[in-house]
């Protein structure tokens, strides 16, 4: 999310409001100056919603500290019956036990932190005193501690101040204090001022580098972010959102949102939310947003829960982006296989019949005449029956083109070691003929189509032994591992591809070399392409003319076993 649109007012008018993760210090003397800053940033985190915490010390006791609360915020003890201020002694905190410990202490803050988001509250705001320290290995030791408050902080929602006595650091102490918080607060003549470290500067140019990025990318993407709580209720700003859809931000919280939707689309939307909460899993579900304007766009909603230590969800964050026009474009893609689907079943029935009585014309006329024809006739005889030949295999490419995906048959784990040896044995008689020879890594167990996948380890094996050069083709089928994705490979040493060629192979009809020379439909390559696209991954080809080609294709899916 957006931290520009989650800043927290700290109460201290020379700060203003700060992002969550926020890690900075004060500088006292005297408790009228401890009580200057921490009694605005109490009251201003307890009027946000935010747990409060406040470790105290001997300087400024459990009961002072109280006191002070009590009568200069209003209702307090509303908020102490609310359970939403909590003040502890330093020895229930950093010397529980005894001894100073930094990961106890770190994570009973972060364990605050996690109680804080599941009891309703936006988050959590502290503060620290380390008066007790008096020696320094407890000072190095504290100041690992803050250190490393630095390294955990940025990912939680989490305000800290940390309170010092001047009285009790020197010089290497306050460098110590200001270089490990992102400002501090001092008082010099009866005025507060703000030191901020050189690297909370550099690091605050990074952000702000950051977030004009961010701002860019979701202008350009057309992204809505949000946040919610662990059951997938608007606690906080959705603002992104908001402006989409022009509810106000009263609106949007708790499951407001969802009066943006399509009504025929809020059913669905919100059993997927409930099976991904229950699962603890990633949520992804299309719906349609009313704009402000009063249209509808489809969106794809997805999101992941953050989780806490313990494994329970600390809240989600996502994105919803605008699909529309991809929508439109497979609607329209959809409509186009249908135009081709019926065309090629035309074309099998209007001219199947006719070929096949030219076909057993010419093959009645060879047998009955075959001593009585000239060689003209007989050679007029054998082209009509070529001619024939092609036709029907034209005819049958372009039924599997139109066919492609639309089998009715479910995906199901395909043995690709398999696939491929029967693909072997078919083409066997070409592989012997040619004195050629294949070599096959261990293959992965998929989820994909049976009968496409062979067709395209079919045609890619085909067109290498085919297209080979004047050395006996040598091919060479593998795949290996990318993240979510398989890449398959099959390599040969035959005639190599132009560069200008490479993506215009993939076309329906495309040829490069004469009929005569090389017969094929010019479809076999375009139907690879469409087998990979069904199965959601790409296809392509590097190649060197006379120096051989290396077709590649993506099945973006884990292996079954």
């Amino acid at each position: 999310m957006d931290p520009s649109k989650n800043l927290r007012n700290t109460g201290v008018e020379i700060i203003g409001a700060v992002p969550w993760g926020t890690h900075f210090c004060q500088f006292y003397r005297t408790k009228e100056d401890l009580l200057d800053i921490l009694i605005p940033y109490f009251k201003a985190g307890l009027e946000s919603n935010e747990l409060c915490v406040w470790v105290t010390s001997d300087f400024l006791n459990t009961e002072e500290a109280t006191e002070a609360l009590r009568k200069n915020i209003p209702d307090f003890s509303k908020y102490v019956e609310k359970k939403q201020i909590e003040i502890f002694p330093h020895t229930e905190w950093y010397l529980k036990g005894g001894n100073f410990e930094m990961k106890r202490v770190l994570g009973d803050w972060l364990g605050k932190h996690d109680d804080a988001l599941t009891n309703g509250f936006a988050g959590t705001r502290v503060s620290g005193n380390p008066f007790w320290i008096d020696c320094k290995k407890d000072w190095d030791d504290f100041a690992a501690y803050e250190a490393e408050i630095n390294n955990v902080i940025g990912g939680y929602k989490l305000v800290v101040l940390c309170t010092y006595s001047l009285e009790k650091c020197g010089a290497n102490e306050i460098i110590d204090v200001v270089t490990n918080h992102e400002f501090a607060l001092i008082k010099r003549e009866g005025k507060w001022h703000n030191i901020e470290s050189a690297g909370h500067k550099l690091m605050e140019e990074a952000l702000r580098a950051s977030l004009d990025r961010y701002h860019s990318f979701i202008e350009v993407t057309g992204q809505l972010a949000w946040t919610t709580n662990p059951a997938g209720e608007v606690v906080e700003d959705i603002p992104e959102w908001r402006r989409y859809t022009g509810q106000a931000l009263e609106n949007v919280r708790g499951w407001g949102r969802m009066r943006a939707l399509h009504p025929d689309d809020i059913e669905h939307t919100e059993k997927a939310w409930k099976q991904a909460v229950e699962k603890k899993c990633r949520y992804e579900v299309e719906y349609r947003v009313r704009s402000r304007e009063g249209f509808y766009r489809t969106f794809m909603a997805r999101g992941m829960p953050v989780l806490k230590r313990d494994g329970t969800i600390r809240e989600w964050v996502g994105t919803s982006i605008d699909i529309t026009e991809r929508k439109a474009a497979e609607m329209e893609l959809k409509r186009s296989n249908e135009s081709l689907e019926q065309f090629a079943y035309a074309v099998s029935h209007d001219l199947q019949a006719p070929l096949q009585i030219v076909a057993g014309y010419a093959e009645l006329l060879q047998e009955r005449h075959q001593n009585k024809l000239d060689p003209e006739a007989a050679a007029s005889i054998r082209s009509i029956q070529e001619a024939s030949r092609r036709m029907q295999k034209l005819i049958k490419d372009i039924l599997a083109y139109a066919r492609i995906g639309r089998e009715g048959v479910a995906k199901r784990p395909i043995d690709c070691n398999e696939i491929v040896a029967g693909v072997i044995k078919e083409l066997s008689f070409l592989i012997e003929s040619s004195h050629g020879s294949v070599t096959i890594d261990s293959l992965p167990v998929l989820t994909a189509y049976e009968a496409n996948l062979t067709q395209l380890f079919q045609n890619l094996v085909g067109n290498a032994l085919k297209f080979r050069g004047v050395e006996p083709p040598k091919i060479h089928i593998g795949a290996r591992k990318n993240g979510q994705e398989w890449t398959f490979f099959v390599q040969d040493n035959g005639l190599g591809i132009e560069p200008q060629y490479h993506d215009k192979i993939f076309g329906v009809f495309q040829r490069l070399l004469p009929r005569s020379q090389y017969p094929g439909s010019g479809i076999g390559l375009s139907v690879c392409q469409r087998i990979v696209s069904e199965h959601g991954g790409k296809i392509w080809v590097e190649s060197v003319p006379h120096r051989g080609s290396t077709f590649y294709f993506t099945i973006p899916q884990a292996t079954v076993s």
